[in-house]
């Protein structure tokens, strides 16, 4: 605004700006106007005692001839509180500038000069009465010229520099857009909110939500995860905002909810709270498919190469699909509550075991129980892929040298005996060693690796642990709730 009235010939402009945070202190003034070359003063309405101090001060300022752009900053704290002296300030200023000369076009070459007349006023709040309103409404929203369409007005919540999103990031901006720009510090402050509206559905699954919530520190700065979870909750977003009319336009009626304001307390904080509306219940979803069986105590306490496997699953939409709709009520459409954490009642080893055993279970019936068909579908699922990956980023973060290759031992009467163990059930009979080490879509008979390998012995390793896990999804709950013949048998099965 300086350079368009300097180059309009505009000697002084008048500016009037209204915030609801704290003032600026003489070396923030300092440090601005040194920023932009700018000479400067700094007074305070309030330190006046008369009329004719406060027209002196502004007259001195500007019968001093400058080189370069000048800027005079006039503070007043509580301004709600003292609208009439405000108002006569306005008319005191208007007048120096007319009797100076200081506002005509005369002088083409004078540096422009601002005259910054600063107000601080309450913010709005929930239960703020009607002398609050009525004082952001003479002053905080009063953007436009003012008296003789000389005052420039702005409403500024904060004069300080913010961490976070500002109005003009969120401004014009689809909610995911706004949501994407921050995400990190966003999921940070939702992780806790998002926590409490889960509910356990295992009795045996006791004090998960604090641990949850304890494992923000840790998660929240974890590239990685937070990487997983944001493609997870963006896809989610989107697909809400598919069921908002205009959504750049979110924003906007935000600033048109008196309510909103007024819990918020300002335009921008009102905006975030929206946006963490929108992002706790979409987050804690994905928190209840990811902490299934106590799935999070893995990844925190897993391996390098449990950790990859952990990460690449929940980044694939294919092997756990998620859709906002599930988390509408089929009653009135409205966002639930809570969502619940379904789990079998044990805690896994293998993380994400379920949904392995139900691909694999898919996989098997697809074969017609061909051990080498199923084999080779295996070889050629995500999985697999992501389990490749996973023992790359083992054998990288361990620096050995070891073979790439994994053992796969298939046997030609593998689908048979899986068929005489349970018929009912169309389970698999094939070992989970076996599938493990599947690495080419169309396997040869008793290939092995060197004994004593590291990759052999996470094959074997992983291989015990889907078999607990798997035990116990289709026998029933752990074994800590069964009877001691009844944990014998599992034991034994397993």
């Amino acid at each position: 605004h300086l350079n368009t009235s300097a180059g309009r010939g505009l000697h002084v402009q008048l500016f009037q700006i209204s915030t609801s945070g704290r003032l600026l202190s003489a070396e923030e003034v300092s440090g601005v106007c040194g920023q932009l070359g700018w000479q400067h003063d700094l007074l305070s309405l309030r330190q006046f005692q008369t009329e004719s101090q406060f027209t002196q001060a502004v007259g001195s300022f500007l019968g001093v001839r400058r080189r370069a752009p000048a800027c005079l900053m006039i503070q007043c704290e509580a301004a709600g509180q003292v609208s009439e002296l405000v108002a006569c300030a306005k008319q005191c200023l208007q007048g120096v500038i007319d009797s100076s000369g200081a506002g005509g076009r005369d002088d083409e070459e004078a540096p422009a000069c601002a005259v910054v007349l600063v107000l601080q006023v309450a913010r709005l709040c929930s239960g703020a009465g009607k002398d609050a309103v009525a004082e952001v409404s003479a002053f905080a929203w009063a953007c436009g010229p003012g008296a003789s369409h000389r005052w420039i007005c702005f409403h500024l919540d904060e004069l300080h520099s913010t961490k976070g999103l500002r109005i003009s990031d969120m401004h014009g901006q689809s909610p995911t857009d706004a949501v994407e720009a921050d995400f990190e510090n966003l999921v940070s402050q939702s992780w806790v909110p998002a926590c409490s509206r889960l509910r356990d559905h295992s009795s045996g699954q006791t004090g998960r939500g604090a641990h949850r919530t304890g494992l923000k520190d840790v998660l929240c700065k974890d590239e990685r995860f937070v990487a997983a979870i944001r493609s997870r909750v963006l896809a989610m977003l989107r697909e809400a905002e598919s069921l908002l009319p205009s959504p750049k336009l979110w924003l906007n009626r935000v600033a048109l909810s008196l309510r909103l304001l007024r819990e918020a307390g300002s335009l921008r904080q009102a905006g975030l709270a929206r946006l963490q509306q929108l992002l706790e219940p979409t987050l804690a979803e994905v928190l209840s498919h990811a902490d299934r069986n106590a799935n999070f105590d893995a990844l925190v306490g897993g391996s390098a190469a449990v950790r990859a496997w952990w990460l690449g699953i929940l980044q694939d939409p294919s092997l756990m699909p998620l859709r906002y709709e599930d988390l509408l009520s089929p009653a009135d459409g409205a966002v639930k509550p809570i969502s619940r954490v379904v789990s079998e009642g044990f805690v896994c080893r293998l993380p994400w075991s379920w949904l392995l055993h139900r691909s694999l279970k898919v996989q098997w019936q697809a074969s017609c129980r061909d051990a080498k068909v199923l084999t080779a579908l295996w070889g050629a699922s995500k999985w697999a892929e992501i389990l490749r990956s996973a023992t790359a980023t083992s054998t990288a973060a361990s620096g050995g040298d070891e073979e790439e290759g994994v053992a796969m031992d298939v046997d030609e009467n593998d689908g048979q005996g899986a068929g005489e163990l349970l018929p009912e059930d169309d389970d698999m009979g094939l070992g989970m060693e076996d599938m493990f080490g599947a690495e080419q879509p169309a396997p040869e008979p008793r290939r092995s690796i060197a004994p004593g390998s590291s990759s052999r012995g996470a094959v074997e390793a992983w291989s015990v642990d889907y078999c607990h896990d798997l035990v116990r999804m289709e026998y029933g709950s752990a074994s800590d709730d069964l009877s001691p013949w009844a944990a014998e048998e599992l034991a034994a099965i397993e």
